[in-house]
C-alpha cells in the first residue's frame, strides 16, 4: 500500500512538474543497496518459499540517487513477485559494460509468465497493464514501470524488458546506469 501510494504521488508530480529530478546523484554501492531492498521483500519471499540469487560484484557502484534507485528496484522486485509463481526463484545481477562511456546493467529476473515482445515497450506507459492481467487476481496500478522509467531517465539511464513471452521462462528487467567514478 505504501509503494502504491508513493507511485501515485510520483505519477502526480510527473504530470505537474513534467519530470522527476534525481536530486542526490552520488556513487551508490550496488550490492549494499540491493541487500537493503531485499530486507523489505524478505517476508513475502519467505512466505512464498522462494530462492533469491544475487550475482553482484561487491565493489560495483553506480552514479544514482540512492533513494530513487531503491524505489526502482523495489518496483521491479514487486512486479517479479506478483507475476511469477510462489516457489520460483528471483535473480538479481549486475555487470559492467565498458564502452566509450562505461555503464552498469542491473537485472531483476523471474520465472513467471513472461511478456510478449509486442507488449514490452507499452508497459512503461502510465496506467498500462496487460489485458491478461486486468481480470486476474494480480492487482496493480500500471504506474510502477512508468515511474521507474522516468526515474531511470532522470539519472541518465535506460530501462527495458527481455522476455520471450513464454510462460515459465519469465522476464528480465534491466536498468542501465552510469558506472561510479
Amino acid at each position: 500500500l505504501v509503494l502504491l501510494l508513493s507511485n501515485v504521488m510520483d505519477a502526480s508530480r510527473l504530470e505537474v512538474d513534467a519530470g522527476i529530478r534525481a536530486a542526490h546523484i552520488e556513487d551508490v554501492p550496488l550490492l549494499d543497496l540491493v541487500q537493503d531492498m531485499l530486507e523489505l521483500i524478505e517476508p513475502q519471499v519467505t512466505q512464498e518459499q522462494r530462492e533469491v540469487h544475487v550475482h553482484i560484484p561487491a565493489h560495483l557502484a553506480v552514479r544514482a540517487d540512492p533513494g530513487r534507485l531503491r524505489q526502482i528496484l523495489l518496483n521491479l522486485s514487486m512486479n517479479a513477485l506478483k507475476y511469477s509463481p510462489g516457489g520460483s526463484p528471483l535473480t538479481f545481477s549486475a555487470h559492467t559494460v565498458t564502452e566509450r562511456i562505461p555503464y552498469v546493467v542491473i537485472s531483476v529476473a523471474d520465472k513467471g509468465q513472461g511478456i510478449l515482445p509486442k507488449d514490452q515497450a507499452r508497459l512503461f506507459q502510465r496506467f498500462e497493464r496487460l489485458e491478461r492481467d486486468l481480470n486476474s487476481p494480480v492487482r496493480g496500478s500500471g504506474l510502477g514501470l512508468y515511474i521507474s522509467r522516468r526515474l531511470v531517465e532522470a539519472m541518465k539511464g535506460r530501462i527495458w524488458i527481455e522476455s520471450s513471452g513464454i510462460a515459465g521462462e519469465g522476464a528480465a528487467l534491466h536498468v542501465q546506469l552510469p558506472l561510479a567514478h
